[in-house]
């Protein structure tokens, strides 16, 4: 199955109540005529794919490939909640 084809309307809706999204929100995110880059900037979307629901299906996590690129493996006391990848110190 083609990831646009997952994402159209009706399957769109199936979907988000599939992963815990009420149905009245639901209907506000599914009658939008945007395009499939747009949904995933909308707030209905982004608590439907949160990072509990990506690591469960596998997805893996950016910022861990970042700490473990950058800081390496010598490190075994080092603390990934204490990196700031925001860019500001």
């Amino acid at each position: 199955m083609r990831l646009q084809s997952a994402w159209r309307a009706r399957a769109r809706r199936q979907n988000l109540i599939r992963l815990g999204i009420r149905p009245v929100e639901v209907y506000k995110a599914t009658r939008s005529h945007r395009g499939y880059w747009w949904m995933p900037g909308t707030s209905i979307v982004q608590r439907a794919l949160n990072n509990r629901c990506l690591t469960e299906r596998g997805v893996p996590s950016l910022r861990q490939q970042w700490i473990a690129m950058h800081c390496g493996q010598q490190n075994q006391q080092f603390n990934p909640a204490a990196v700031n990848l925001t860019g500001t110190a």
